[in-house]
Formats: C-alpha cells, sequence, structure tokens
C-alpha cells in the first residue's frame, strides 16, 4: 500500500514539474543573453533544476580533477553554451592547491576527510572516503577571472566553501543567489561550518532562504530515513526588497532574479516582487506572471494529496515526517 501511494506521489510531483512551463515562463521574460550559473565543483554535472531550462543557461563550470571533467564532456550538453572544462580549483587567492582525490571522486576535496568520524558509519560505505591519490592543481579567487555576466554560483567542495565565497566578495555584489552543501559534521578537518557560511553571505545581503535537500546517517543503514542531520543543500537568496533597491532600473537583472526564484519555486518572493515592481500593469510579464500562478496552484494541490497520502501511510507507519514533499 505505501509503494502505491509514493508512486502516485512521484507521478504528481511530475505533473507540478512540467519543464516546458518553465522554459515558456523564462523565454517569455526576453532576456537578451542566458541566465549565467557558476558551477564550482561540477564534477556531478549541471544541477537538475538547471538542467530542465538547459537552453537557457550558460554555465562556467570548475572542476580541477582531469577524471571528472572528461565524464563532464561526455555527459554534459548545454544548449545555451558554456565552459564545463576549467581545469581550475576556487580558492580565496591564486596558488597551487593539494587535491585529496578519493575513491568515491565526488567525495574528493582540499581538505583532509574526517575519518575518526565518519567510520562511525560502516554502512555509508567509509571506504570511500579513503585517499586514492594527491594532486596539485592550479587554484584562483573568481573575482580575478573575467565573466560576461554572474547571476547564481553553485558550490559543492567538501567544506571549502568558505575560502570559495572568500575570493568572490566583489563577484557576490553581482549574483542573485547561490545554493551551497552544507555540513552540520565535521565530515572533513578544519572544515567551514554553516554558521560561517550564512553570516558571510548575510554581510553581502544575501540571506538564507531554505535547504532544498537534506541528508541524514544512520549509524546501523545506508538510508536516509532518520539518524544524525548530516547536512543538505542550502539556498540564499536576494531579498525583493533588495531587487528593488538595487536593481529598480535593471530589466535584465530582475528577469534573471525572476527566473531563479521559479526554478526554486520561491512563489511567495516572486509575488512580493512584482508587487514591488508594479508588474501587473506591464505586459512584459503578463505571461510569466500567468505561468507562475499555474505552476504555484499546482504545487500547492500536489501538496495537499501529498498530506492526504501521509494520513493514509500513517495507518501502516506511526509518525509519518510531514515535511511537505514537493519542493
Amino acid at each position: 500500500m505505501k509503494k502505491i501511494l509514493l508512486k502516485a506521489i512521484f507521478k504528481l510531483q511530475k505533473i507540478t514539474s512540467r519543464e516546458n512551463l518553465y522554459s515558456k515562463a523564462i523565454k517569455s521574460l526576453e532576456i537578451n543573453r542566458p541566465l549565467c550559473l557558476i558551477d564550482v565543483g561540477s564534477a556531478k554535472g549541471i544541477p537538475s533544476r538547471w538542467a530542465k531550462i538547459r537552453n537557457l543557461v550558460f554555465a562556467y563550470g570548475f572542476e580541477p580533477d582531469e577524471g571528472a571533467r572528461n565524464k563532464l564532456k561526455q555527459n554534459n550538453v548545454l544548449e545555451g553554451g558554456g565552459n564545463i572544462d576549467s581545469p581550475y580549483a576556487l580558492s580565496d587567492k591564486k596558488e597551487k592547491i593539494e587535491l585529496n582525490i578519493l575513491k568515491k571522486p565526488s567525495h574528493s576535496s582540499v581538505l583532509e576527510p574526517n575519518n575518526n568520524f565518519i567510520n562511525l558509519y560502516k554502512k555509508r560505505h567509509p571506504e570511500g572516503f579513503e585517499l586514492d591519490y594527491k594532486v596539485t592543481v592550479e587554484a584562483c579567487d573568481l573575482d580575478s577571472l573575467d565573466f560576461k555576466a554572474k547571476d547564481f554560483m553553485k558550490i559543492d567542495v567538501q567544506g571549502y566553501e568558505l575560502n570559495v565565497l572568500k575570493g568572490s566578495e566583489e563577484s557576490l555584489k553581482e549574483i542573485l543567489g547561490l545554493e551551497i552543501e552544507i555540513e552540520f559534521a565535521e565530515l572533513y578537518k578544519n572544515q567551514c561550518s554553516f554558521e560561517e557560511i550564512k553570516s558571510f553571505l548575510a554581510k553581502n545581503n544575501l540571506d538564507f532562504t531554505d535547504f532544498t535537500s537534506m541528508t541524514r546517517w544512520e549509524r546501523d543503514s545506508s538510508k536516509n530515513t532518520l539518524g544524525l542531520c548530516m547536512g543538505g543543500d542550502a539556498l540564499f537568496l536576494r531579498t525583493p526588497e533588495y531587487m528593488f533597491e538595487i536593481y529598480r532600473d535593471d530589466p535584465v537583472k530582475l528577469s534573471a532574479y525572476l527566473s531563479i526564484c521559479l526554478i526554486y519555486k520561491r512563489y511567495d518572493l516572486i509575488e512580493a516582487t512584482i508587487n514591488l515592481f508594479n508588474l501587473r500593469s506591464d505586459n512584459n510579464y503578463s505571461k510569466f506572471i500567468k505561468i507562475n500562478n499555474i505552476l504555484r496552484k499546482r504545487l500547492n494541490f500536489a501538496d495537499r494529496i501529498s498530506r492526504v497520502s501521509n494520513h493514509g501511510i500513517r495507518f501502516f507507519v506511526s509518525d509519518v515526517d510531514s515535511t511537505p514533499m514537493f519542493y
């Protein structure tokens, strides 16, 4: 019964996220350039939220590990264009840094894994954190590089995020949002904390908005059902008020912001922005507003269905997590 209900939920999830509607909404804004995504630690390829509008995106990818870059060449197709083959690592300055390439490449980092902690979770395959080899690579700060535009930044560098941000302070003035992988436990030795990242970005007028995903580790299982909340992907965005103050006369940045909010389903921020900029009186935004309303209604409907299904699941499993399922 539980499997049947979950299948129904996943089908509803597909209904709520029809990719062509996202593209149509963003295209209707008629931005005169692609949305610019800076992808730091791009071994896994373009994030799924951005992949559904790949024909509207220009991605600058940073992946210093050659093996991961070769895989990206084979699997990543960005119709909007982009460099996904940068051999640089990003840091807070130009330097040579040593990378610890681990058995599972996506776990690799400048920092050493905290094996005393990791080995407490035998079912999480700690062998993936074992050192494969070390490699010295060229690193630089983001601010020293030339970009045509900077809209959004995704960072996945295994505990080294604060160094990347410190080398991006000038760039952050242009960036409208970030998605950063964070940990609450010390998975890597001397890694930065979520609070340090949050505080640094708050000083740059980028507010913590939500977690787009959460990861839990169980001591006796590889599942993510319960266990220690290890971390997740944290979303930081400009506020509508900031956009109105700084970009009141910049329709390109305004459209980029609306697009980012749509990608991340931040419908409340879109509504606030529409009201502040009085966009309902501007026909250039009418199609975007219409599609935004459709997607928001679908999400609300799917969320209600998921809550009803949770009541059914509770018949078999008590204390079901009531976290919304359609973020």
